[in-house]
């Protein structure tokens, strides 16, 4: 993939941050992703996007001209509280972790598109084996995926505190990180036992101010002001 114009909106930028590591390319094939590394990168996505709506909650409108066409900041900003709000509304039981509305719930999106079409449970199990992602299809949805986290992150607080505490700040299972891997997510090899809220908030707004310093310095002060 090219790379962003000066122009590209944030969640363009994250989402091709995540992307690119994940490529498969081959000579002669336009590049895909494997089934279960795109489900990975949709899972991280959306906690990149509960982080930040978490971190902007108070002034998301603003935050919203980040990715948004000019002058539809208030409306994009309620429309992703309401994606997060019909998601955690599907779930059967309050969610214990983001993975029922991040990966799992992604996961079940594409198994039902297979079995509305006629697959069987095995024809299903095989093609999540063999099922190749395109990037364009990947772009999109996770995209949808982080705006999905903005809403809950900025629409929930107190939910999104919830399940971080549970899943990155208590005592972390030894062999989970090495299951996140398999399953997609881009984990450095000297991950930290546990991570709280406030180092990943600082880690990621850090990074939306340096996008903001490039591409949208005239936001840069009041995206400041607003944590």
């Amino acid at each position: 993939m090219g790379k962003q114009r000066a122009t590209a909106p944030l969640l363009a930028h994250i989402v091709q941050s995540l992307i690119d590591p994940a490529l498969k390319k081959r000579l002669f094939r336009a590049p895909t992703i494997s089934f279960w590394r795109y489900l990975g990168c949709y899972e991280e996505a959306f906690e990149i996007g509960v982080v930040l709506g978490y971190a902007y909650r108070r002034k998301l409108v603003s935050f919203a001209k980040l990715f948004s066409q000019p002058n539809r900041e208030t409306e994009i900003a309620g429309f992703v509280q309401q994606l997060a709000r019909n998601e955690v509304a599907a779930q059967s039981s309050v969610p214990e972790s983001f993975f029922p509305l991040g990966m799992f719930a992604e996961r079940e999106r594409i198994r039902k598109r297979w079995r509305d079409s006629g697959a069987s449970d095995t024809q299903i199990e095989s093609s999540e084996q063999q099922f190749e992602v395109s990037v364009a299809t990947a772009f999109s949805n996770l995209q949808v995926a982080v705006s999905t986290g903005i809403g809950l992150g900025s629409a929930m607080p107190e939910l999104a505190q919830s399940l971080w505490r549970a899943e990155h700040e208590g005592k972390v299972d030894p062999e989970k990180p090495d299951r996140l891997r398999r399953a997609g997510l881009n984990l450095p090899e000297d991950m930290p036992k546990a991570v709280s809220l406030a180092e990943r908030q600082a880690y990621l707004t850090a990074m939306v101010e340096q996008f903001v310093t490039v591409h949208r310095p005239d936001l840069l002060t009041e995206l400041i002001a607003s944590r």
